[in-house]
């Protein structure tokens, strides 16, 4: 029995030691301490709410870790600002917020897995879902309401980049996209014997019109209208699918009057003046918080 309390001892020792070693203070915020751990599930939850953005750990671990602090640090903060300002959230919100993002996967357990192939949790990312909402809140309280955009600041940006804001060329078409080889034929013969307009109302389920520039058409597509004249189509054959692309008309590039671009203009400039405003009041936590920072 003494032989077996001594192993035992010997084995939660061990155990607090490993513990310890892969979740280490690695930071203090005022009286709030950030561990490797805590560090880990952040960059865990990035990679989560961000597939699509890489994350290169393995060219260089460390510079990307520290980036990921940092952000985690001025998160620390503005939490920490909410908390002072008393923000709460209504559990109904993060609940809405968790079954929005359950609902783009097929099951409930689709979802879990996704989860659990990224070392997360429902409960972490319940957590996580309330300090966006917080953090959100936090934000229109210090830093949206003090960002505002006047008439004359528009009209000024629209003089200055007149020649900047416009429309490019844009080609108006009509795309079917069909495996059926025939659908594609019979829609060709309805526009070559009716007109355009007579086929896309009896094709209307799957004949649509696009209007776009050809920078933003798929490369099938784009390089099908390169070669069309306006009132002809081409079917084009690509993988296991064709399309018909009817070129309706080229619409040449024009530039927009100031009615036509002032929302466009006022979004660029908040856009600006928000980004500006948002690093100053981060700054301005930093510049009253306490931080520590040990090497990771």
């Amino acid at each position: 029995m003494k032989k077996l309390l001594i192993a035992a001892i010997i084995t939660v020792v061990s155990l607090s030691g490993y513990c310890e070693n892969i979740s280490k203070i690695i930071a203090r915020v005022n009286n709030q301490v950030i561990t490797s751990k805590d560090l880990d599930d952040y960059c865990k939850m990035v990679q989560y709410r961000f597939p699509d953005d890489t994350l290169n750990f393995a060219s260089d671990k460390k510079k990307v870790k520290d980036e990921l602090l940092q952000n985690l640090i001025e998160d620390r903060l503005i939490l920490d600002r909410a908390k002072k300002d008393d923000l709460a959230i209504q559990p109904d919100l993060i609940s809405a917020k968790l079954q929005e993002m359950i609902s783009t996967y097929p099951t409930r357990e689709e979802f879990e897995n996704s989860l659990i192939e990224r070392g997360l949790t429902v409960s972490l990312l319940k957590e996580k879902i309330k300090e966006q909402f917080l953090v959100r809140q936090v934000v229109e309280r210090h830093v949206k309401s003090d960002v505002t955009v006047s008439p004359q600041e528009i009209s000024r940006y629209y003089t200055d980049h007149t020649q900047d804001i416009a429309i490019p060329q844009t080609y108006a078409l009509w795309i079917v996209q069909s495996k059926d080889k025939a659908l594609l034929d019979s829609v060709a013969a309805a526009i070559k014997e009716k007109g355009i307009e007579n086929a896309a109302s009896e094709y209307e389920s799957v004949l649509l019109r696009v209007e776009a520039p050809v920078e933003e058409l798929k490369e099938e597509i784009s390089s099908v209208v390169k070669k069309l004249k306006e009132k002809t189509y081409s079917i084009q054959e690509t993988g296991d699918a064709a399309y018909l692309v009817y070129l309706d008309k080229i619409l040449p590039a024009r530039a927009l009057s100031l009615d036509e671009a002032k929302e466009k203009i006022r979004e660029m400039i908040w856009k600006k003046k928000f980004q500006t405003r948002f690093r100053e009041w981060v700054n301005e936590l930093k510049e009253k918080a306490t931080i520590e920072i040990y090497p990771l």
